[in-house]
């Protein structure tokens, strides 16, 4: 499979993001492959460079303005850096 990964070192990530039909090769794969997939984020490519996309804003927003009754929230952020290296050494085979 080879995929295109653009860096979002940009926006201070060293995740890597992928168009549309990759994104969807991805999952498939992912699916495939019993790996769980903890949650995803958008960003943009404009003008050649990445920006945020307004979910990572509406989720700093939601955790910002989020207001317990009772107990003590806890929120849960996904992240996965370990996977990248897991499906570069498959699709490298």
């Amino acid at each position: 499979m080879n995929l295109h990964p653009y860096s979002l070192e940009e926006v201070w990530t060293e995740d890597v993001g992928y168009v549309k039909e990759e994104a969807l090769l991805l999952l498939d794969f992912l699916h495939a492959e019993v790996l769980p997939i903890f949650g995803g984020e958008v960003y943009f490519l404009k003008d050649g460079h990445v920006e945020f996309s307004q979910y990572y804003l509406k989720a700093k927003d939601f955790i910002t303005h989020y207001k317990a009754k009772e107990n003590i929230p806890l929120f849960c952020i996904a992240y996965c850096d370990d996977i990248y290296k897991l499906i570069n050494e498959e699709w490298d085979q």
